[in-house]
């Protein structure tokens, strides 16, 4: 794991500047694929916002000890936060959106613990749900699936969405490229890669686009503090975008 997050280093600082806002999209694995981050940076150019995305790394496949392995995945993104933190303006803020669905819900408690206790940072339990309703309470939010895929096709369609220079550049690059959506009979968004290739940063940068589009991301309590729940064809795309 140290080698993995090590790998960070610059990446709040990728950007001219330092951001007044980062996002940090995580996407929970398991033994058959695996963990993965994705930051993502705002910046406002004369065509409209531009999203950055500075960094996105996938941890190792989980092996037989989950426990240990969820734990030190938490470890490995709280470093990661820290890092990003360090990349900010003062004045700024880092949003994480961790996924929530299924065994992303325990998870989400370790990350908690593990991220730093900094006002500037908030974290969002994001479930991935059908339908077309994102539901608040507190720091928990059921987001649909044709939402988060919404705000990627959007930013592909304009060009707005840039791909920085990082060890696995190359891999986003190409988990967009064979990255696919689908609605079912029921009217449920179905995304996934071709071929049956892994798409982990690609979820992962879904959560990251949505929490640095949706201004409703932010959770007003820093992590540790209690919060009072309130009521509340993209391969083609980037293809052409790449042009």
């Amino acid at each position: 794991m140290p080698d993995a997050y090590a790998r960070m280093g610059e990446a709040g600082k990728e950007v001219d500047g330092r951001p007044r806002l980062a996002t940090v999209g995580f996407d929970v694995g398991g033994r058959s694929d695996a963990s993965a981050i994705c930051v993502v940076t705002p910046e406002e150019g004369p065509d409209g916002r531009l999203l950055r995305v500075p960094f996105a790394a996938r941890l190792p496949l989980a092996g037989s000890d989950d426990s240990g392995y969820y734990r030190s995945t938490a470890a490995w993104l709280g470093a990661a936060c820290a890092r990003v933190l360090d990349g900010v303006a003062v004045n700024g803020e880092v949003r994480v959106a961790v996924d929530s669905t299924g065994l992303g819900s325990g998870v989400s408690e370790l990350v908690a613990e593990e991220l730093p206790r900094d006002p500037r940072l908030s974290m969002l339990r994001v479930t991935w749900t059908g339908g077309d309703r994102t539901v608040r309470r507190g720091d928990r939010v059921s987001v649909p699936k044709s939402v988060l895929v919404d705000g990627l096709i959007a930013h592909l369609e304009h060009g707005r969405l840039a791909v920085g220079d990082f060890e696995e550049a190359p891999v986003l690059r190409r988990e967009l490229a064979s990255f696919s959506s689908s609605t079912t009979a029921a009217g449920n968004v179905r995304f996934e890669a071709a071929g049956g290739a892994h798409d982990d940063l690609v979820a992962a940068l879904l959560l990251g686009v949505w929490g640095a589009r949706d201004e409703r991301a932010r959770v007003h309590a820093p992590v540790g503090r209690r919060v009072v729940p309130r009521p509340g064809g993209v391969a083609g795309l980037y293809r052409r975008a790449l042009r």
